[in-house]
């Protein structure tokens, strides 16, 4: 029908995000929320205690926006990333902190993250601060997930010896291959000791694609690639040579257009 509907929902995790204005798609028809009606409240002063929810709903205009094969209204595909140490290595006692940062169509963002380990006889974190103590030799992994949406997590594969181990790693952080036209996309290249960086410096070298295509700025181990002419034909090589060591790590990355 084309005129104001009454629409009763049960309240829920899903449900909850809805408020006035918000659209919502049935049958391949968008409607938009003109007001809401909390009921059935068991505890007058808990939110949570809600039942049922009673709102208006008037047709709206389908848009560029709406997913109709999908039958979502507002439909936005997030891109999250949350990007952590991808290994930890250490022996029984040890204690640390571990960090994440979370980036969003590959921009940074602030966003909040949580923790816990698979194992924790093996290694325990606190979910808040990233704190971790290593308890029992085996291995174990740490999750770092987004508060926000649990959909976008990353893994931390732990691994605790009864004796100190000294395995080293190259890391380029985040790990993002692809970057818009008109872009910027900044990186750092680092090496771990057994989990945990240390100073150690990289020479960063590219090829692989004409210059007109990027521009690269280096300040020691931190690179930014800036995305100055599209190139669907070839991929930009970022070669990172550990001055300590000599071992190298590279990154393919697809130079794209504005989309």
């Amino acid at each position: 029908p084309v005129a104001r509907q009454v629409l009763m929902y049960q309240y829920n995790k899903w449900t909850k995000p809805l408020f006035v204005n918000s659209r919502i798609m049935f049958n391949r028809q968008v409607y938009k929320i003109g007001s809401i009606m909390e009921l059935d409240r068991t505890e007058t002063f808990n939110a949570n205690s809600i039942k049922f929810v009673k709102c208006y709903v008037d047709n709206d205009l389908v848009n560029e926006y709406d997913n109709e094969k999908l039958q979502v209204a507002d439909y936005k595909d997030y891109n999250y990333s949350v990007n952590v140490v991808k290994n930890l290595i250490g022996t029984k006692d040890s204690t640390g902190t571990l960090t994440a940062t979370v980036s969003l169509d590959n921009k940074e963002v602030d966003e909040n993250i949580y923790w816990y380990s698979s194992n924790e006889d093996i290694v325990s974190i606190n979910k808040d601060t990233g704190n971790y103590q290593m308890n029992n030799s085996g291995k174990a992994i740490i999750y770092a997930r987004m508060i926000n949406n649990e959909n976008f997590y990353s893994k931390i594969n732990v691994e605790v010896s009864d004796e100190q181990l000294n395995i080293y790693k190259n890391v380029i952080n985040p790990n993002i291959n692809y970057i818009p036209l008109n872009h910027i996309q900044e990186y750092e290249v680092y090496e771990t000791l057994n989990g945990n960086k240390t100073n150690t410096k990289f020479e960063i070298n590219t090829y692989g694609m004409k210059d007109k295509h990027y521009t690269l700025i280096q300040d020691e181990n931190i690179f930014k690639i800036i995305n100055n002419l599209q190139n669907e034909n070839t991929l930009l090589q970022v070669e990172c040579k550990n001055l300590r060591d000599n071992s190298i790590v590279k990154l393919e990355i697809e130079l794209g257009g504005l989309f």
